[in-house]
């Protein structure tokens, strides 16, 4: 049976196939990553309107019997211009939508928080972006249900609270967790392969789990500690996505001061 349908979508990547037709794929709000074929060359309106980023609703025809599914329009809600202006920003929309493809991305908050996250890129400065990547990637870590607990030592069960912003902590790989002040010196006495953050950085991501967007995005945060986090995150997604991304084996390009 051939099938109209209607979906919320934000493209994430187009190949070329053949010599005119490409090869979308799109998250969306109701089933996540998927793919449907655009016809037509480069003169076509709707393969302009069918790029990178742009989010919108779009109609798809299923051939059953063909086993394919094809675009046959897009409303676009949200061009984004400034990702394909600003190296960073492009940098930044290109490792969300290679995440979201490869840990086969679904649900409608992953759909809120994708989106979110791009419109935060188009509509911040570099500097302000590259903090939202990191608090992307945190809140990216729920989603796949691998977020470890920013609130207690994964050792004795030390509140994070009671410590002072400027006491150095430490992310245990061994422990899959964060290490309090305390228990630190062990871990690192121990040959713990992890990373060493202020407890600052633990409060920030604690507040990035636990408060709306726009509270997390006031929260304090100096420049050494983000630096801990940027690093912490990207080795943490790169680890969920089960291998090397292509677009965090070229993040040493980018020199990350937020503010």
């Amino acid at each position: 049976m051939n099938r109209n349908l209607r979906k919320s979508a934000t493209i994430l990547a187009c190949k070329t196939v053949g010599e005119q037709n490409r090869l979308v794929t799109m998250l969306t709000a109701e089933d996540g990553v998927c793919t449907a074929l655009l016809y037509g060359g480069p003169k076509s309106k709707l393969r302009s309107l069918v790029s990178p980023y742009h989010t919108g609703t779009i109609w798809l025809y299923t051939d059953a019997a063909k086993k394919s599914t094809k675009i046959t329009d897009f409303d676009v809600t949200s061009f984004r211009p400034s990702l394909r202006e600003n190296l960073y920003k492009s940098w930044a929309a290109a490792l969300c939508a290679e995440l979201l493809i490869k840990t086969c991305a679904t649900g409608s908050e992953v759909f809120k928080i994708a989106n979110g996250f791009l419109d935060g890129l188009n509509l911040s400065s570099e500097e302000a972006s590259k903090a939202g990547t990191v608090r992307f990637l945190w809140r990216y870590q729920q989603e796949l249900g691998v977020q470890c607990d920013t609130q207690f030592c994964a050792i004795c069960g030390a509140d994070f609270a009671r410590f002072a912003g400027d006491q150095l902590g430490l992310y245990s790989a061994v422990n899959a967790g964060f290490l309090c002040p305390h228990c630190t010196a062990d871990g690192l006495a121990s040959n713990d392969k992890g990373f060493s953050i202020f407890v600052e950085g633990i409060k920030y991501l604690n507040g990035v789990t636990n408060l709306a967007p726009k509270q997390s995005r006031a929260l304090p945060l100096s420049e050494a500690t983000f630096h801990q986090l940027e690093e912490l995150c990207f080795f943490l997604t790169n680890q969920a996505a089960d291998g090397h991304l292509k677009t965090l084996e070229s993040l040493r390009l980018f020199v990350s001061t937020p503010r």
